[in-house]
């Protein structure tokens, strides 16, 4: 039958989603073949080794042929159409921005360039801090969405880890649409080269972006809490690490509903992003928008080279999660090392995880494995 064929692939292949996850990615090639494995991946929300190794699996039985990309076999055809009755639809998606609602013109073709100018020299990534660079587009692309909720005019902002220069991306883009001066940029950041390369672009290009140095595995520094309209982070790519940076991001808020927070995280499978937003609901956090593949990355193959945007707004219950010192395990290497060791306790309120990690560099790396069995 047609399932055991799709929980065949899915076993081999170690996938966690099982026969759906294999359903997902032969809906897509059924539609979109020849298509890119990356695309695809991108589609179903799967790392690119594990999308690989599905491919794999149905290669083997005659499902998938590769021809300028992947696309279905005859039998392949069989399946997806007669078996499983997967019928072709139009592709829905937004053709000039490509479903991120915000799309980088030719009207900012001089802000774009100024970005690029502003990245270049920046430090290396640091794996150690999960650092990926995000490309000019990215930071420009993520300025303009802070014009689009209101917070690039006159408002106060707090950058939390910003290897991709989304600080200078927005005090340019409040210079080029005329937007004043007003409202405080400001970055919180371990790395202490970027700080320096942050500080010394600032001063080159004549725009205020303050700039502090601090490790957000310990509490803001109270001349950053509460004094922010809005916050925006790109955190390790993990449920600890998104827990921790939006607390922090959270802190820096003054109080009260509708204010801003922009969380830049990968395209994780659903067990991951469901227990995130539980998270963020915890804090008290609505989810206004998701903004697929809305953020680009030099080096991340493993997501994709992207991303998502996940855009919140505060409500009158809104606190952190994590409120003191953070001890625990927060980075993609960390959370590889406890995949075979016993369960930790939440981030629930004060963090009680043990162990290792320092820093709070915005991560785009990823890692998936099979969960341990009990």
């Amino acid at each position: 039958m047609a399932g055991d064929v799709l929980q065949e692939v899915a076993e081999a292949a170690r996938l966690r989603e099982g026969a759906e996850g294999v359903r997902a990615l032969l809906r897509v090639v059924h539609a979109q073949g020849p298509i890119r494995l990356r695309d695809a991946a991108i589609q179903v929300r799967l790392p690119l080794p594990v999308a690989a190794a599905v491919r794999r699996e149905m290669e083997k039985r005659g499902l998938l042929t590769r021809d300028a990309g992947m696309r279905l076999s005859e039998s392949g055809r069989r399946l997806a159409e007669g078996d499983l009755g997967i019928a072709v639809t139009a592709d829905q998606t937004c053709t000039t921005c490509g479903g991120r609602t915000i799309a980088v013109g030719a009207e900012h073709a001089s802000l774009l360039e100024a970005m690029r100018d502003a990245l270049a020299g920046r430090p290396s990534a640091d794996v150690k801090l999960d650092q990926s660079h995000g490309t000019p587009e990215t930071a420009l692309r993520r300025a303009l969405l802070l014009s689009e909720t209101g917070l690039l005019a006159g408002r106060d902002i707090l950058f939390l880890g910003d290897d991709d220069l989304t600080s200078i991306a927005a005090a340019l883009a409040r210079r080029h649409l005329g937007l004043g001066d007003r409202g405080r940029l400001a970055v919180a950041e371990v790395d202490p080269r970027l700080c320096e390369f942050i500080r010394v672009t600032a001063k080159r290009l004549g725009v205020g972006v303050e700039v502090h140095a601090a490790d957000l595995r310990q509490p803001l520094p109270a001349h950053l809490v509460a004094r922010f309209d809005g916050f925006v982070t790109d955190p390790p790519y993990t449920v600890p690490g998104a827990a921790l940076f939006v607390s922090r991001g959270v802190a820096a808020l003054r109080s009260g509903p509708l204010r801003t927070g922009l969380l830049s995280f990968g395209h994780k499978d659903p067990g991951t992003m469901a227990r995130v937003h539980l998270h963020l609901a915890q804090m008290g956090l609505a989810v206004v928008r998701v903004l697929p593949r809305f953020n680009e990355y030099e080096g991340a193959a493993i997501l994709g080279n992207t991303s998502q945007m996940i855009e919140l707004a505060t409500s009158d219950a809104t606190r952190p999660l994590v409120a003191g010192a953070y001890e625990g395990s927060l980075y993609t290497a960390d959370q590889e090392r406890k995949m075979a060791g016993p369960r930790q306790p939440s981030t629930g309120g004060r963090s009680r995880a043990g162990a290792t990690s320092s820093g709070s560099g915005g991560a785009k790396r990823g890692s998936r494995r099979k969960k341990p069995k009990p």
